[in-house]
């Protein structure tokens, strides 16, 4: 049961990582047209919507790979929970001889691979929000000369969007377990608590 649970979480994500590389790819294009399509604009007003059109395409290319970078560590920590658990299958079939421990030792090498191809990835991602954000400066400085409205800035806003995703994330565990804990209890105690709080954690997980 526990290499099912293993592998499936290999083959979730894989999957994932799919997905985000096809939004990561379509997030590129989309900002490359819009950025090109700015350079065509002259002086004065239409200057002035250039650098504010350029910031608000940096500011949707910056929070989207801060979300993509979210979601991959996210992938990381599952497979890296994985690999803990096929490394403690492995040690217990050594003690045991039993034949599956050759089993295990493939899973946790492939385990390895995808986190360090995971980790290599979020590099990449990493160092292109921060190109991003160096060729923005003077963009930025332009805007803050002529006193635009920039509103809140993309690197304090990424900031407070992944300290609230990772507050649902920790209450969601908290209520998972304590739905966990109430199951343990006898039904006259408390009957009805686990669906309300698996119906509170899905909504906390729908709201991400």
């Amino acid at each position: 049961k526990m290499v099912a649970r293993s592998k499936k979480a290999i083959t979730t994500a894989e999957w994932c990582c799919a997905q985000i590389q096809e939004i990561s790819k379509s997030l590129a294009e989309t900002t490359k047209r819009a950025l090109e399509s700015q350079r065509t604009l002259s002086t004065g007003p239409l200057e002035d919507k250039a650098d504010l059109d350029h910031f608000h395409t940096f500011r949707r290319l910056y929070l989207g790979l801060g979300d993509l970078i979210f979601k991959k560590e996210k992938v990381v920590g599952e497979v890296e929970r994985a690999a803990m658990q096929s490394h403690v299958h492995l040690e217990f079939c050594k003690d045991t001889f039993d034949p599956m421990a050759k089993e295990h030792k493939e899973e946790i090498e492939l385990h390895q691979r995808t986190v360090t191809a995971l980790e290599q990835e979020i590099a990449v991602l990493r160092r292109q929000m921060q190109t991003a954000l160096d060729m923005v400066r003077p963009v930025e400085a332009r805007i803050k000369t002529k006193g635009l409205d920039l509103g809140l800035h993309p690197v304090d806003e990424l900031q407070d969007t992944l300290i609230g995703k990772s507050k649902k994330m920790l209450l969601f565990r908290e209520l998972r377990r304590a739905a966990k804990g109430h199951e343990m209890e006898p039904p006259s105690i408390g009957a009805g608590c686990t669906s309300f709080l698996d119906s509170t954690a899905a909504d906390s997980l729908q709201s991400m």
